[in-house]
């Protein structure tokens, strides 16, 4: 079922949700989703922080709790985050959310949001949107946040921009953890890096007329060695389990450590949702809450780790089985 879309209403947005044209101004990492590693990874990161809707876990499926002082406001909170399907579902709208958020933190590492409210000719906030802010042009100072805009000029084809100020209590900021905050430029920069020399230029040459001695294979390993090093904080294992040049030890390890890391972001990305909602409630006198059930946290990714340390996990579904 699609929402009903609503007219005559206005709305309180500042920010601007995507650009047009190439602009010298933006700091614009859209060549991450399609950089080799860097895209891979953005990937697995949006595909995992939350389980598809239908798909079960074991016989049980994870939900959805909504605390409210209003039943309205389940519908209120999906036509907030609902930008792109218009499905009249929680899980299905929160996904959708979820899997742009984590896609917009792992490039940029940050995605703002502005609180956009719809009233009425009466002044009578109707209902609201959280639209995600073009990231490449969003900056923070502080306490301050700013959006970079550019309009025409009398010209027509110039354009003439400058940094807008953003209502610090309309911009939701979501963050990666804390841990990855200082890390996060140098990992997406090494990944971009190895995913554009998958072969070194002058090998490409040296195939016609090998004059340098050349091992691809040599190459492979130290290319697969930087996405290893570059991912450790996050564990990420590139979609390569196997266990030549491994352990499988640590294959596993590595492993648990990115289902901590997606634990981690989650509930981060859901306390900030949280406290928007607080916000939003606090100007149209309600309360509510988001919470999930049935699914891992990063204590049970711990509580694994440990396990699979004392020799205790004996097989992969071990080591998967709760995070899958």
């Amino acid at each position: 079922m699609k929402r009903k879309s609503k007219t005559g209403l206005t709305s309180s947005q500042k920010s601007i949700p995507f650009y047009n044209g190439d602009d010298p101004h933006l700091n614009d990492k859209s060549q991450y989703y399609y950089a080799g590693e860097a895209s891979m990874l953005i990937d697995d990161v949006q595909l995992s922080i939350l389980p598809f809707p239908d798909r079960s876990r074991d016989d049980d499926e994870y939900d959805i709790k909504l605390t409210a002082s209003d039943a309205t406001v389940e519908t209120l909170i999906i036509d907030a985050i609902e930008s792109q399907y218009g499905r009249e579902d929680l899980r299905y709208s929160l996904y959708e959310f979820f899997k742009q958020c984590a896609g917009v933190l792992m490039a940029y590492g940050q995605a703002a949001y502005e609180i956009v409210y719809l009233s009425t000719n009466e002044g009578k906030i109707d209902s609201v949107r959280l639209s995600l802010i073009a990231p490449s042009g969003f900056i923070t100072k502080r306490v301050k946040f700013q959006q970079y805009q550019s309009t025409p000029t009398a010209e027509g084809s110039n354009q003439r921009g400058s940094f807008i100020n953003l209502p610090a209590e309309s911009v939701l900021l979501f963050k990666l953890p804390e841990n990855m905050r200082a890390r996060h430029d140098e990992m997406m920069q090494s990944l971009v890096f190895v995913g554009e020399n998958i072969v070194p230029k002058f090998a490409i040459a040296n195939m016609v007329n090998p004059t340098v001695p050349f091992s691809h294979d040599d190459y492979s390993l130290s290319r697969s060695i930087a996405v290893a090093k570059a991912t450790k904080h996050i564990g990420w294992n590139a979609r390569n389990y196997r266990n030549e040049h491994r352990f499988e030890h640590y294959v596993w390890h590595r492993q648990l450590i990115f289902y901590k890391f997606l634990c981690i972001l989650r509930e981060g990305i859901l306390r900030t949702l949280n406290e928007g909602l607080t916000r939003i409630g606090s100007r149209m006198g309600f309360t509510a809450e988001l919470s999930f059930e049935n699914l891992p946290t990063a204590n049970d990714a711990d509580s694994a780790l440990e396990k699979l340390h004392k020799g205790n996990l004996k097989t992969f579904n071990d080591v998967l089985k709760s995070f899958r």
